[in-house]
C-alpha cells in the first residue's frame, strides 16, 4: 500500500495453502479498494466491513446488495479502486479450516486472468487441491504438471540436477503473467535458477520464435527428469524422519476416513485427474524419456498410453513448448 498509485494493476501469486489468502486478499482490493501511505488507523474499520460482506455469501442477495454499494463506502473513505489484474497459484491446496468443502473456500469476484500449476504427482491425502475447474466465469487456465506438491511450489531442490520440477511450471506462470500485462526487469526474476547464470538470454524461452531452439528443448528435457520428492518414499531426497512421520500421519487419516482396512495404508492416494484436464506437454515428456513414470491417474502402462494419447487433444499457441499442454 505504501508504492500504490492510481490506475495501478495487481498482480497476485502465492502456493499451497496460501490460495486462500491470495483469494481473500483479491476480494478485499475489489470490494474495499487500497488503503494508501498513512491510511493505517482506517484498516479495522475497513476490515470490519468487509468481513461483514464476507459473512453475507451466505445469502447472494445480501451478498450483491452490498458488493453494488461498495462505491459508496470507498467515497466515504476516500479509498482509490484497485484491479486484481492476474492471480498466480501454484498447487493450491485446502486451508485446514476448509478441509470439508468441496469447493474453493472464496469466490473471486471479478479478475479477468487465473493461472493454477497443479501437481499430478503427490499422494498425501492432506494435500488436496483446489480445483477451479469451470466455477468461475472469468479466464481460468488450470494445468497439471510433473512433480509433487513440494516440487511445484519451489521448496525443494537436487544437487545432481540442476534445474528442479518447479522450473517449467514457474516459466509457464511467468508467460502467463507478461501476457496479461506484467513488465518485468530481465536482470530481476530469472527464469534460471542455476547457481550459475544461464548463458543465454533466460527470456528466450518465452518468445515464440526462439522456443523451439536446442538450448530450449535441452532445458525443457532436464527439467522434465528433475528429481521427485514424493514425501512417503524414503529414496526420494527426504529424510528416513520425515518420511516416518508423514507416513504414521497418512495412515491415522487414511483410518478416519476409510476404516481400519485402510490403516496401514502408506502410500497415500493418487490425486483425481478431472475429465477434460489439461496436462502440460512436460509431462508426457517425462513418461516418454521415463519408463518407470506413470501417474497412476493418467496413464499406468505404456499400452493405456498410447490408447490415450490418440485421445487427446494438442492446444499450442504458435507451436510453443511453454505453453502446450493436452487435454
Amino acid at each position: 500500500m505504501n508504492h500504490f498509485e492510481q490506475n495501478d494493476e495487481i498482480y497476485l501469486f502465492d502456493s499451497a495453502n496460501g490460495a486462500y489468502a491470495a483469494f481473500l486478499l483479491a476480494d478485499l482490493i475489489e470490494y474495499a479498494g487500497v488503503l494508501t501511505a498513512g491510511d493505517e488507523d482506517r484498516l479495522p474499520k475497513v476490515w470490519e466491513v468487509f468481513r461483514n460482506w464476507i459473512n453475507s455469501k451466505r445469502d447472494p442477495i445480501i451478498m450483491r446488495r452490498s458488493f453494488l454499494g461498495r462505491g459508496a463506502f470507498r467515497k466515504s473513505f476516500d479509498l482509490p479502486d484497485g484491479r486484481v489484474a492476474f492471480i498466480g497459484l501454484f498447487d493450491a491446496v485446502y486451508n485446514q479450516s476448509f478441509r470439508n468443502s468441496q469447493s474453493a473456500p472464496i469466490y473471486p469476484i471479478s479478475y479477468h486472468n487465473i493461472r493454477h500449476a497443479v501437481s499430478v504427482d503427490e499422494r498425501c491425502t492432506d494435500l488436496r487441491p483446489i480445483l477451479l475447474g469451470s466455477q468461475y466465469a472469468q479466464n481460468i487456465q488450470e494445468i497439471w504438471f510433473s512433480g509433487a506438491h513440494h516440487d511445484m511450489i519451489g521448496s525443494l531442490t537436487s544437487s545432481c540436477n540442476p534445474w528442479a520440477l518447479s522450473h517449467i511450471p514457474f516459466v509457464w506462470m511467468v508467460s502467463e503473467a507478461m501476457k496479461a500485462g506484467l513488465h518485468l526487469y530481465r536482470g530481476v526474476i530469472p527464469i534460471s535458477n542455476r547457481k550459475e547464470s544461464f548463458e543465454n538470454d533466460p527470456f528466450r524461452v518465452l518468445e515464440g520464435d526462439t522456443v523451439d531452439s536446442l538450448d530450449f528443448r535441452r532445458l525443457l528435457s532436464e527439467a522434465s527428469m528433475g528429481a521427485l520428492h514424493d514425501a512417503l518414499s524414503f529414496d526420494s531426497g527426504w529424510s528416513t524422519l520425515t518420511v516416518l512421520k508423514r507416513r504414521v500421519k497418512e495412515c491415522l487419516i487414511s483410518s478416519i476416513h476409510n476404516g481400519s482396512d485402510r490403516l496401514f495404508a502408506i502410500r497415500g492416494s493418487p490425486r483425481k485427474v478431472p475429465p477434460g484436464a489439461a496436462v502440460h506437454l512436460s509431462v508426457l515428456l517425462r513418461v516418454k524419456l521415463d519408463p518407470n513414470y506413470r501417474p497412476s491417474d493418467v496413464f499406468n502402462t505404456p499400452e493405456q498410453l498410447e490408447a490415450e494419447a490418440r485421445n487427446w487433444t494438442v492446444s499450442r499457441i504458435e507451436d510453443n513448448l511453454v505453453e502446450g499442454f493436452y487435454i
